[in-house]
């Protein structure tokens, strides 16, 4: 008999276990260990939304729901997307997945097949890459231009790489660059995609932490024929564990999306439906408690990025992430990740796992209190200022 993983499709045997994770990992054995890998916010649930979910089991609300989603909840994104982003989309336009990243995967399966051309703006979310490798698709790459103090759309490259593509990627803000896209690079991408007959993925799950003073402005509003956004409640509302997220489509593709989705999950989780229609429909105090905190602690990571000898870093505007450039130190930032991790115990995630223009940089998450922070940056700084093997 054959062995099992012979089965395995091919796609998938190449793929390795995702980047931003291993080095958390690799360290969760000492515990000393300081985690600016993962993006993860260090607060809580709101106690409101906390309340939401107990009452909700506490009123036996604990079995399958519309496969789409709870209709009240759908209707009050609705709202939220026609207040917040200009977005108007029915409730009937709307679905509720299993977090934002089951959305991408929704979207994936239901438009992309193998061979397909999907471009993406690189350095990207390392899902993008993922869902493009599974599906057996295309990766089209349009790399970020890195000015070192700062990162700008190449529209000139994007113009000879949309030329065919099925889907295109936005992340605005941006994981892992902290890059905010302004009005006039959205409204050239859009009209590029329109132009091309490519379908916009939105992924708008940083929208709240906007440090920039930029306007966030959403496809939808000004193409909603061609754009599929997708949110959540992870960030917005350190609703991580709660997997919770929505998505929302053009009428014409909603029968899809609800079949792949009915048949990958049925549906989320009601107990988490419920703690979503809380969050959105109560007091918003806690959100930007929550951003103006990361916001300060975004000046505390990029002030000590900025000391370190021979690393260059632009100024996170958004999302909670910044993307110092550690090059002078190799080019291998996989090797340089754990090297760094065993003689500080500090935890990073490697810039080549958000692709190859991510190459020589770490991603740092300020999503960490202040003392993680300053902790973090203190060992690094001796760690390369010191004798020690740092090249």
């Amino acid at each position: 008999m054959e062995s099992l993983e012979e089965w395995v499709l091919p796609q998938i045997k190449h793929m390795t276990f995702t980047g931003i994770w291993r080095v958390t990992l690799m360290l969760s054995n000492y515990k000393d260990s300081v985690y600016l890998s993962t993006g993860e916010p260090d607060f809580d649930t709101p106690p409101n939304v906390i309340k939401a979910a107990e009452d909700a089991m506490k009123n036996g609300k604990t079995h399958y729901v519309d496969p789409s989603g709870l209709k009240e909840l759908r209707e009050e994104i609705s709202k939220k997307l026609k207040r917040d982003n200009s977005i108007e989309a029915s409730p009937d336009q709307v679905i509720v997945p299993v977090g934002a990243e089951e959305a991408l995967a929704t979207v994936f399966q239901a438009f992309v097949s193998v061979g397909d051309k999907v471009t993406v703006f690189t350095p990207a979310y390392s899902l993008y890459l993922d869902l493009i490798q599974m599906r057996g698709a295309r990766l089209s790459a349009v790399n970020l231009i890195d000015e070192g103090d700062r990162f700008r759309v190449d529209l000139e490259k994007l113009k000879e790489s949309i030329t065919g593509s099925k889907l295109i990627i936005l992340n605005n803000p941006s994981n892992p660059t902290g890059y905010v896209m302004n009005d006039e690079e959205i409204r050239a991408i859009v009209d590029l995609a329109v132009e091309h007959g490519t379908i916009i993925v939105s992924d708008e799950i940083y929208e709240k932490m906007n440090y920039s003073g930029k306007r966030l402005l959403s496809p939808a509003s000004i193409a909603p024929e061609n754009t599929i956004t997708i949110n959540g409640f992870s960030k917005a509302y350190a609703m991580t564990g709660w997997r919770i997220g929505y998505l929302a489509a053009p009428k014409e593709v909603m029968e899809a999306l609800k079949i792949v989705h009915h048949t990958n999950v049925i549906s989320a989780s009601s107990i988490s439906q419920y703690a979503a229609l809380e969050a959105l429909r109560g007091p918003q105090d806690s959100v930007k408690k929550m951003v103006s905190e990361y916001a300060r602690r975004m000046e505390l990571l990029y002030g000590g990025l900025k000391r370190l000898p021979n690393v260059r870093v632009a100024k996170p505007e958004g999302a909670i992430y910044a993307f110092p450039d550690f090059s002078f130190y190799g080019k291998d930032d996989d090797e340089f990740s754990v090297r760094l991790a065993r003689a500080t115990h500090v935890a990073t995630v490697p810039g080549s796992t958000f692709g190859e223009a991510g190459r020589g940089h770490l991603r740092f998450t300020f999503a960490a209190s202040p003392e993680s922070i300053r902790t973090a940056l203190s060992r690094i700084e001796e760690f390369l200022s010191s004798k020690s093997d740092a090249y």
